[in-house]
């Protein structure tokens, strides 16, 4: 879900279309909702290019290069539609503003685009403009973002795992965490989903300092510490402050 095509949003929720599927923000609890994957009539083959909600959330509208989409939220299954119709919807898309301040480690460029700390680029895929005075912000690399329009003031907003092949699932009270091999993976790292929450907590590998990005096969844990074993050793990273020592 790291790579967003689309961003819509109505009063109460976010709907950013993936590369991974349609993922769902719930902007009055905070939280993820149910990712709108595997909903009947819709082909795991197929891709949203772009998404569409009315401000009640009552029409939600898909577009994929296969043809157009309906989402019947009564059912819960998407139909095939000939047409888009005119939606009533006061949310504006935007152009990327010309100052970010990024709650993460990257520095914001300019012109949408981002630098990590590694060296990595990145950039805004979608932004739409709420009247809450927030943006909803989608990104090629990072997944989904909010920041505030008046500050500029960036987050993101973790859903998903960060690399695809998991060869462990660790059970850690009521979270579960995932890692495995890395293979050409754009992000590597640990994975802890909340299942009770629906919510994601992303503690990336890099190749400078902390935690290397090298294949992670196994992993224990007590209240303060996380074991973590890979292809290299074993580090061992402070729940506190998330610390890494090799």
């Amino acid at each position: 879900f790291d790579f967003v095509n689309s961003v819509a949003t109505s009063i109460e929720r976010v709907y950013f279309a993936t590369t991974g599927g349609i993922i769902v923000y719930d902007k009055m609890r905070d939280r993820w909702d149910e990712p709108l994957t595997g909903v009947a009539g819709w082909n795991r083959n197929e891709t949203a290019n772009q998404i569409w909600v009315d401000r009640f959330g009552r029409k939600l509208y898909a577009s994929t290069d296969f043809g157009l989409y309906e989402y019947d939220d009564f059912f819960q299954r998407w139909t095939p539609t000939m047409e888009l119709p005119e939606i009533d919807n006061v949310t504006r898309r935007r152009q990327p503003p010309q100052v970010l301040l990024p709650e993460f480690d990257a520095n914001y460029m300019g012109e949408g685009r981002f630098v990590d700390k590694y060296g990595r680029s990145f950039s805004t895929s979608a932004i739409v403009q709420d009247n809450s005075g927030h943006l909803w912000i989608g990104t090629w690399g990072f997944g989904a973002a909010v920041a505030d329009d008046a500050s500029g003031l960036m987050r993101l907003l973790p859903y998903g795992l960060l690399q695809k092949r998991v060869d462990f699932i660790f059970p850690d009270d009521s979270v579960i965490w995932t890692s495995g091999s890395i293979f050409n993976e754009f992000r590597t790292g640990l994975t802890a989903f909340n299942h009770d929450e629906n919510r994601f907590f992303q503690l990336e590998s890099g190749l400078h300092q902390g935690l290397p990005a090298e294949d992670i096969y196994a992993m224990e844990a007590d209240d303060e510490t996380l074991y973590v074993g890979t292809a290299i050793g074993l580090f061992l990273v402070e729940r506190g402050n998330w610390i890494v020592q090799g």
